[in-house]
């Protein structure tokens, strides 16, 4: 073989050489990447069954091997932000800052990753760092605008740090984005504790029961809508506060057209009646609230007291016992229901049950202030417990 021939031979080894190595390479790094998805996916499983413990060892492991894993980042920051939430306090200060610096890596690797923007805000609101907090949240809102859960944990956060013009300007930012209305009733329940009452009614009426579908719909709306529930719901309440019943009534009636199920509309048509003494009308909505939701205290208490105003003690008493069950989950009825049973003729009941409740709201210092007081009356005044005194 001449030289040429011997060089050529050479240079085909070593290229052959080198294509092996590079192959034994490509192996070796699919047998790692394998390797390390393998174990990611043991940590997922530990963490779908509740083991936090393996899943924690999983993904540190996989973060070991390959420091670039998102999915490892942002799961093993969630477990830490758990353990913060439930273990001991001295401990949750360096459990939370290494979450963040996971989150904060994970944001880096993927800029557009919404579920660690938005585990990145609960963790620094969590270590009380505000600025950080809604600079996330603000990230997460730029990331997916047509969702209006950041807008929304956005204006929550504002009005716990007590921003509240802030707040009010991010739910208004979001206003052209709100297809379902929540972001309308949001901002019309902040403006309601900001004492603006009329912009908060006319944000409120402009929520719609059954909004168009356009191409920034992301998923179905339903018609009508849980926010245009809520939002005739306010409104029904505001009119009652103002005396204006016909409107109250109006409101109400439409509410049980479109959820004939909902037992507290019923319950307000009822009371609405009852204030204007029409006692039958009463009686046949508080029972179909009844018919709905057996489990009020205050429903029962409603229709013992309109059966009793149409002359039917026995009836009447049954309703109140009724109510009466239910007193443990409602102690704070108490005292208006000590004054219908003494209406009922029975000053004992009244105050034996003022004494249930007042077990009950043990550590309510003025609202025992108020049971004691009635008790003292009900000692007092004999068979009316002291109501021609009252009166």
């Amino acid at each position: 073989m001449d030289g040429t021939g011997m060089r050529c031979a050479v240079l085909f080894v070593a290229a052959v050489a080198l294509f092996v190595s590079a192959c034994e390479c490509e192996k070796q790094e699919r047998e790692i990447d394998w390797r390390i998805e393998s174990r990611y996916q043991r940590g997922n499983i530990a963490l779908s069954k509740g083991n936090d413990e393996i899943a924690e060892k999983e993904y540190r492991w996989v973060l070991g091997q390959d420091g670039q894993h998102l999915g490892a980042h942002t799961k093993l920051a969630r477990i830490l932000i758990q353990r913060a939430a439930g273990g001991p306090v001295e401990k949750r200060a360096e459990l939370l800052g290494e979450a963040i610096h996971l989150l904060e890596n994970a944001v880096r690797l993927d800029p557009k990753n919404a579920p660690a923007w938005q585990d990145l805000a609960i963790a620094c609101q969590q270590t009380g760092d505000q600025h950080k907090a809604l600079q996330a949240m603000e990230k997460l809102r730029s990331i997916d605008p047509g969702n209006p859960e950041p807008t929304l944990a956005l204006a929550k956060a504002l009005e716990a740090y007590e921003k509240l013009d802030q707040a009010e300007a991010a739910l208004r930012a979001g206003l052209d984005q709100d297809r379902a209305g929540e972001i309308h009733l949001a901002l019309a329940r902040l403006l309601l504790r900001r004492g603006k009452e009329a912009e908060a009614q006319e944000t409120l009426r402009a929520i719609q029961a059954c909004p168009k579908v356009d191409a920034r719909t992301s998923k179905p709306i339903p018609c009508p809508t849980a926010a245009y529930y809520e939002a005739r719901d306010e409104l029904g309440s505001m009119a009652v506060r103002a005396g204006k019943l016909a409107e109250a009534r109006e409101i109400y009636q439409e509410i049980v057209k479109l959820f004939p199920e909902d037992y507290m509309a019923w319950e307000v048509l009822a009371a609405l009646d009852e204030k204007e003494k029409k006692w039958p009308e009463a009686e046949k909505k508080y029972r179909q609230s009844l018919e709905l939701d057996r489990v009020h205290m205050s429903v029962w208490r409603g229709l013992g007291r309109v059966l009793l105003a149409q002359g039917k003690p026995d009836e009447a008493r049954y309703s109140l016992r009724k109510a009466d069950g239910f007193l443990s989950k409602s102690p704070e009825q108490a005292l208006e229901m000590a004054d219908e049973l003494v209406q009922l003729g029975d000053p004992l009941w009244a105050k034996t049950l003022l004494e249930r409740a007042r077990i009950l709201m043990a550590g309510k210092e003025a609202q025992l202030a108020r049971i004691d007081a009635r008790i003292v009356e009900l000692q007092k005044g004999g068979a009316d417990g002291g109501q021609e005194d009252k009166k």
